[in-house]
């Protein structure tokens, strides 16, 4: 998984912000967070806007990325957006 320096992770979990889940929240051995929405794609903009909604809730400084099957890559209000086969290849 994507983190600064490549730290192992100790932890994973699934996260809530109300009525609204976030797939996946890493914690590394020192720590940090990092939080990961899943979609295998979010070209539509409502389908978008559903998976940016709780990432856009964390009000830390931690990495976000919202992991697609789509084959561009954005940065959208700090969220990082992925193809899958770049996640892969990165971590």
């Amino acid at each position: 998984m994507t983190f600064a320096g490549r730290c192992a992770i100790i932890m994973l979990m699934i996260g809530k912000i109300d009525s609204q889940e976030i797939d996946f929240v890493a914690q590394s051995t020192s720590g940090e967070l990092a939080y990961y929405q899943v979609a295998w794609t979010a070209n539509d903009p409502i389908t978008f806007a559903r998976e940016m909604a709780p990432l856009n809730q964390v009000r830390d400084n931690y990495p976000k990325f919202l992991i697609t099957a789509d084959s561009f890559e954005s940065d959208n209000e700090g969220v990082r957006r992925l193809p899958v086969t770049s996640f892969l290849l990165e971590s």
